[in-house]
């Protein structure tokens, strides 16, 4: 490296490219593991953005509020791209694999909160099930509120999903029964090594 005292600035500069060339293959191998693994990081992803958005919400008591700003950590889904929260119907969006949104492979999360009494939380869980979120079929004891989309009871309030998808219709295309994920409160899921499907509740 040094010549007669002096520096082999061309040696120093094939330590660099050397340097620069294992940090580009390390960021490549690592964003490919990720990525493959993407569809089973990205509910508890969810989940985070969820507790973050809750958290601003509270703080800025009412919405829309302003999103952090970039590299504040606010989560992304597990291939990188940032969320999309649909606010009215309160479904937040993964682009999914092919990191498009309004794209076949969408992955839709819905957030339940723990304050939701038991019975209605589990008549929501099942509806993926049911394909369908029929109010005729409520269990005893639960109101539907059309002004706030509630489901309401004597032991507390449950927000209803809106699984309709874009268009806004039920028993279309589009609905949501498949590609809903819903997250319980307290109920971190769990990401488990080398699978690629999520395992959340469903």
């Amino acid at each position: 490296m040094f010549n007669r005292g002096r520096l082999d600035y061309g040696m120093v500069m094939r330590l660099l490219f050397v340097m620069i060339l294992l940090a580009t293959v390390t960021g490549l191998i690592k964003s490919y593991a990720l990525k493959k693994n993407a569809s089973n990081t990205t509910p508890r992803l969810a989940y985070k953005y969820f507790q973050q958005w809750h958290y601003l919400s509270r703080i800025q008591k009412s919405l829309p509020f302003v999103l952090p700003k970039k590299n504040t950590g606010f989560p992304v889904d597990g291939w990188g791209k940032s969320f999309y929260m649909r606010t009215k119907a309160m479904i937040l969006v993964s682009a999914g694999h092919d990191e498009r949104f309004h794209s076949s492979d969408d992955v839709h999360f819905h957030w339940i909160s723990e304050t939701c009494p038991e019975k209605v939380k589990l008549w929501i869980i099942e509806s993926k099930k049911r394909n369908h979120l029929r109010l005729d079929t409520l269990p005893d004891g639960v109101k539907y509120n059309p002004n706030t989309r509630n489901l309401d009871t004597k032991d507390g309030t449950c927000k209803l999903p809106d699984l309709s998808g874009n268009d806004g219709y039920y028993n279309s295309r589009d609905d949501l029964f498949k590609s809903i994920h819903f997250l319980e409160e307290g109920k971190i899921p769990i990401i488990k090594s080398g699978s690629t499907k999520p395992k959340v509740a469903l």
